[in-house]
């Protein structure tokens, strides 16, 4: 039987209208290398309460689930052990004040961009398309 998984992924903006972006420590086990905070969905767990937690467990960031605003799907591949798996990611804005991180093990760097400009060229996959 063919499962469909699903992540939840959040476009952190700050007071100047920066997005977080975070380099994968492995990006060939975890997915692309510049990549939005956030993950998969625990078995039980409700979409909004997975990003929240995602968010926190990746960057030390506290979000309230009641600013997340979702504003785009995509039907995608997984990866690594899962990537004959589908995934439905389901990407949501989140306006944050204070950022200070604390970054996982699974990042090994950070940077805030700024969408209105044009993105490095280092910064592919999905991620352009949400951002742009």
């Amino acid at each position: 039987m063919h499962k469909l998984y699903n992540s939840h992924k959040a476009l952190l903006v700050d007071r100047l209208g920066k997005v977080l972006l975070l380099r994968s420590s492995n990006p060939n086990e975890y997915g692309e290398d510049w990549d939005l905070p956030g993950g998969m969905m625990e078995s039980g767990e409700e979409p909004l309460d997975c990003l929240v937690r995602e968010v926190l467990e990746e960057t030390g960031i506290h979000i309230d689930k009641r600013d997340a605003k979702m504003f785009y799907q995509k039907m995608a591949k997984g990866f690594g052990d899962m990537a004959s798996e589908d995934v439905l990611k389901t990407f949501y804005t989140v306006s944050i004040e204070d950022h200070e991180l604390a970054l996982s093990w699974e990042h090994k760097d950070f940077r805030w961009i700024d969408p209105r400009n044009n993105l490095d060229d280092d910064i592919d996959g999905y991620v352009v398309d949400v951002i742009e």
